[in-house]
């Protein structure tokens, strides 16, 4: 996708379509965005910003047992993690070192290091705005 986007220009990429799958000849599982392949989306997300896209991101997954307002607020939340993850491989010069030297253990592990970053940010900022559990509210009361 990145590829064709900067061959076009970038400014010719158009929209994204996010979601994950099982890669299967001629199938599409539209399954939640990075929740199979989470090195390749960081990848795409990492190469989106390479080409500086401005066009739309946009989801197509099929919640069949989830609730599809979660699910497409966790599809946000990931792309969100995924780009300030990308952005600071970027900024720290991580990728393009490893890429060079065609280092795929060096890649997994900047890869493994961004995205932890990233999962420790979303669970304290979760923690601060997490609302109280029912039984706080029973215990505050009294």
């Amino acid at each position: 996708v990145a590829f064709g986007g900067q061959r076009l220009g970038g400014s010719k990429l158009f929209g994204v379509q996010l979601n994950d799958g099982y890669t299967r000849l001629a199938a599409e599982d539209g399954m939640m965005f990075a929740s199979v392949h989470p090195h390749m989306a960081l990848e795409l997300i990492y190469y989106l910003q390479k080409i500086k896209y401005q066009g739309h991101l946009y989801f197509d997954t099929f919640p069949q047992r989830t609730d599809p307002v979660k699910e497409a607020e966790y599809n946000i939340l990931r792309v969100k993690q995924f780009w300030r993850a990308a952005k600071r491989l970027d900024r720290l010069g991580l990728m393009e070192g490893v890429l060079r030297r065609h280092d795929a253990l060096g890649s997994l592990e900047i890869v493994e290091e961004v995205l932890a970053v990233e999962r420790q940010r979303s669970r304290r900022k979760q923690v601060v705005e997490a609302p109280p559990l029912p039984e706080d509210h029973a215990t505050e009361q009294q």
